[in-house]
Order: C-alpha cells, then structure tokens, then sequence
C-alpha cells in the first residue's frame, strides 16, 4: 500500500470519528465500499454544514461539507462535498414510495492533499419537512456510489460504494449553491 492510499484510507477513518450538520439527533451516511468485495469496507460521513435549496421546477438540492485535519503526521486537510439532487416530491399518506425506485442524483467529492477523487450515483431518498421549521430531514436509501474521475496521485479505495443513512438539512440557497458549484469545478478539474 503507497503513502497516497494510507492517507486517504486515514483521512476516511478520521471521518467516521466526527459529527456534523448542527443537529440533535443522531444522523449522518454510511458508505460501504465494495472494491474488495470479500471484505467490504464500512465509513461514515458526518457532515459539518448541512443545506438545501428548492429550485423553480420544485426539484430539491441538498449539499453538505465537512473540513478537517487529518489526526495522521503526513495526513493534511481532508474536505468532502456532497450534492444530492432530489427529483421526487413525495406526498405524505397519498403517494405510494419504493425503496428500489430512484429518485436522486448524488455527487461525492473526497480531497485530500493527494488530490480530488469524484463520485457519482444514484439512488432512493426521502425527504420529511420539520414542523414549523425550516429544516427538512432526508432519509437516503439504496444509494450506489461509483468513481468518475480523480487526479493524479489520488488514491481510490472506495471504487463502487452503496450509501445509506439520515441528513439534516436548513435551508440556506447561497451556502448550497457555493458547494453545488465548487464540486461542479472539482468534477471539471479530475480525470474522466
């Protein structure tokens, strides 16, 4: 294994260690990779910020970041960014929901001081909008992951991945455009 797969196998593990999206209760993704099949590999993804926007066509689009620095001597900054492009709108009691349909578009980009790694995938999710409040909590099922491009020297250890877990979102459209448009360039900027 080379120092650029140790650190970004580091800079994962730190991950599972951390909490985010501001919320009381226990939320956040776990993403299974499946490069060794055999022996799959499970990580968690807490995100530090936590937001969504609704767009005109009424579609929902939620990002998240989380930035930190790796608790590894050769580790650096480690950030991930998620969009998920939500296309269903469900309605409560009156439409019928399958875990197997797809009804999102998610992009996950890892960068770490040996570059950017690009995913892409899509998958089930199902938002619920908090009661008087400008929160929506996003239940993300059967979600399938896969690379689509990373930089030179980056490291992929995840290659396909199934993610799953809970979001907890404000709404706040400039902070979820700043990072819809900063994965748009990363994604620009990687090997396809």
């Amino acid at each position: 294994m080379n120092n650029s797969t140790k650190a970004t196998l580091a800079a994962l593990c730190v991950v599972a260690c951390l909490n985010g999206c501001g919320r009381p209760a226990p939320t956040g993704l776990v993403l299974t990779s499946y490069k060794n099949a055999d022996q799959p590999q499970i990580y968690t993804i807490n995100l530090d910020s936590c937001v969504y926007y609704q767009d005109a066509g009424g579609d929902y689009h939620f990002a998240g970041r989380d930035v930190h620095i790796s608790d590894q001597p050769d580790g650096g900054e480690i950030q991930q960014l998620l969009h998920v492009h939500v296309f269903w709108k469900p309605i409560p009691g009156k439409t019928f929901d399958n875990a197997s349909s797809i009804d999102a578009i998610y992009r996950y980009v890892l960068i770490t001081q040996h570059g950017v790694a690009v995913y892409r995938g899509t998958g089930y999710v199902y938002p619920r909008k908090r009661r008087f409040s400008d929160r929506i909590r996003l239940e993300v099922d059967s979600g399938r992951l896969s690379l689509v491009g990373k930089s030179t020297g980056q490291a992929d250890i995840i290659e396909a991945a199934r993610l799953r877990g809970l979001l907890e979102a404000k709404s706040d459209r400039a902070a979820a455009l700043d990072i819809r448009r900063e994965i748009d360039i990363l994604t620009g900027q990687v090997q396809q």
